[in-house]
């Protein structure tokens, strides 16, 4: 949206079908055969109207005897190693039985609380985690991760210069033998080492790019499988 603070945007466009709802500032989802009910916010600014909806959801929608949930796309502190200025604060939540939470692509949970980032469908570039895929919520208030096992993967290998031998190249090779795999080799060494590596060679086992790095930086080195 040009105006974040507006009501009406694009996802209006699909109103006109009957079965999309497009939530236009807040929703509650209640089924008589669910332990819960599910309330959605759009999203809004958090340093601007988000916490005037959340308050006004919560004096006027919560349900008694019943899990309250939350599905929100919003930035919380505590969510990321570093916090953002913009970021509400987690404890505004704790009404909630659960906090489902869009808007950062990587899963996790914010510690000591019961807000969790489902994290995107999928990867969109190497810089994201493998754990990509969709949140189910059942009838009785659990929920389920099921892991996306069609689209594109982008796994990053990191080896040390004197491991780029003929057993890299094979394990490119057979990575690559599933077209969903985009591979990233990281290699780690001192510059002269790391210019002396054959990139063309990588290259045409499978490597979809090759980067070199310094040897102060930690090596992972990625699963065999990279799948999960």
């Amino acid at each position: 949206l040009v105006d974040q603070e507006a009501i009406r945007g694009y996802c209006h466009i699909f109103d006109q079908h009957r079965n999309v709802t497009v939530v236009d500032d807040f929703l509650t989802l209640d089924n008589p055969q669910w332990d819960f009910v599910l309330h959605m916010i759009s999203y809004f600014p958090e340093r601007g109207s988000f916490t005037d909806k959340l308050n006004a959801l919560v004096h006027g929608s919560m349900v008694g005897e019943r899990l309250n949930y939350l599905y929100i796309h919003q930035g919380i502190n505590g969510a990321l190693a570093t916090p953002a200025e913009d970021e509400v604060p987690a404890h505004i939540f704790d009404v909630f039985d659960k906090v489902f939470v869009g808007h950062y692509h990587n899963r996790s949970k914010i510690k000591g609380t019961e807000i969790e980032y489902i994290g995107s469908s999928r990867q969109f570039n190497f810089g994201e985690d493998t754990l990509k895929g969709y949140t189910v919520l059942y009838d009785d208030g659990s929920d389920e991760f099921i892991q996306n096992t069609v689209n594109a993967r982008y796994m990053v290998i990191d080896v040390p210069v004197e491991d780029v031998t003929v057993h890299l190249t094979d394990r490119i090779g057979e990575l690559k033998s599933d077209p969903r795999n985009r591979i990233k080799v990281r290699v780690h060494g001192n510059e002269a080492e790391t210019a002396g590596v054959d990139k063309k060679r990588l290259m045409d086992a499978g490597d979809n790019k090759v980067e070199g790095a310094n040897t102060s930086e930690e090596i992972i080195e990625t699963p065999q499988n990279g799948m999960l």
